[in-house]
């Protein structure tokens, strides 16, 4: 036996010797001992990146089955359950096994929920559809994990490749400062002199309400008058759309501060424009070594959907799944407590056309593969227990 085996046989028996937990350097049937599933780690902040299953000598396999903790069912603790445990901490809390007192408090950890783990088994609660179907949840993640590394892949992204999306997607990293205006405009000089001083005071609440009230400009009247962003040409960014005249998005730019209103009323095709600056956004200028490496991950994330696009389109082709919208019908939706004279007959089948029409209206495979959920399933935190439950070592 390892003088590390050794070490955690002595700190086990520390720990439970007088809880009537034997210590057994029995040798125990691999099929029984060798996957350590239950014994999961609490997961970081941060997940650690996957890493390639390590590959055991006949030596190692044989220490790491050791019993460090045996129950007297037969099951316990085997010497690799304990060095996985460590192993799936980062290597800063890793360190803190080197006391006896960390090491002591993972022993613990480690029995208790090898024990609650054996009991729910007994219990038959492996066969729970709850537990099952968030089996089946972390199966696909890991699935997606292993088999699409975005990592892997941003590594294989080139230089020559980064310069390019850059260059042809230069727009997103080179912009010039840009403008946000309001407007009201009426039809007269008279009547816009008249508005002039009104919207002067105005904040830009009652600015837009004015314009709500008194702009010809259907295109901007029901949001108040707003005309986005807008650079000193009046084109908006990235898109290079005209939005103003450039003679208007002059005016614009010589209002010094945000609230400010054009000094009298600027001569439009449809009238006379009342202007007021509401927003500014300074210039962007991002070379490419500032941007390289999310250009990289935004590339391989790309591939990486791509490729996780075709392995679904292969599964569908291979399995040929066939829906039967006819049956949605039968589907009985619990909403709870929703009751009285206002809830339609048959609600919640026959509301919004139904649940078949609803299907046939949804495409098969909405949710991205990349990020696949089960259905029903509301998606946890990892690494967090239910409160009053114990965690996982």
């Amino acid at each position: 036996m390892s003088k590390h085996a050794q070490v955690l046989l002595c700190l086990a028996a520390l720990v439970f010797g007088g809880a009537g937990l034997a210590l057994s350097q029995d040798k125990p049937a691999p099929t029984k001992m060798a996957a350590p599933t239950k014994l999961a780690a609490p997961a970081p902040a941060v997940a650690p990146k996957a890493a390639p299953a390590p590959v055991f000598s006949t030596k190692d396999l044989e220490r790491r089955s050791q019993k460090a903790v045996a129950f007297g069912n037969g099951e316990g603790v085997t010497v690799g359950d304990l060095e996985d445990a460590m192993a799936r901490q980062s290597p800063h809390l890793r360190k803190r096994f080197t006391d006896t007192a960390e090491m002591k408090g993972l022993v613990d950890k480690t029995v208790q929920f090898a024990l609650l783990a054996d009991e729910a088994e007994r219990r038959g609660y492996g066969k729970n559809a709850e537990v099952q179907q968030t089996v089946k949840q972390n199966a696909v993640q890991a699935l997606m994990k292993e088999s699409f590394d975005e990592e892997a892949l941003a590594k294989s992204v080139t230089d020559a490749e980064v310069k390019a999306y850059y260059t042809e997607h230069l727009s997103e990293y080179e912009r010039p400062a840009m403008k946000r205006a309001s407007h009201i405009v009426v039809a007269t000089l008279e009547e816009a002199k008249k508005l002039h001083a009104e919207a002067k005071a105005a904040d830009l609440r009652a600015f837009r309400a004015l314009a709500r009230e008194h702009s010809l400009d259907q295109a901007t009247k029901l949001r108040g008058g707003d005309l986005q962003y807008f650079d000193p040409k009046g084109k908006a960014q990235p898109s290079g759309e005209v939005v103003v005249s450039e003679a208007f998005a002059k005016a614009v730019n010589g209002l010094k501060a945000v609230g400010d209103i054009v000094a009298a009323p600027i001569k439009v095709d449809a009238g006379f424009s009342i202007v007021k600056l509401t927003g500014e956004r300074p210039a962007v200028s991002r070379k490419l070594a500032e941007v390289s490496e999310a250009i990289r991950t935004r590339i391989a994330r790309t591939r990486r959907q791509t490729q996780i696009d075709e392995f679904v389109t292969k599964l569908r082709a291979d399995n040929k799944p066939e829906l039967h919208a006819e049956r949605v019908d039968a589907i009985v939706l619990e909403v709870g407590d929703v009751k009285g004279a206002s809830v339609p007959p048959g609600f919640p089948q026959e509301r919004a056309g139904g649940p078949r029409e609803a299907m046939m209206r949804t495409q098969p495979g909405t949710t991205p593969p990349g990020h696949p959920e089960m259905p029903g399933t509301t998606p946890s935190e990892p690494g967090q227990a239910p409160e009053g439950e114990p965690e996982a070592p």
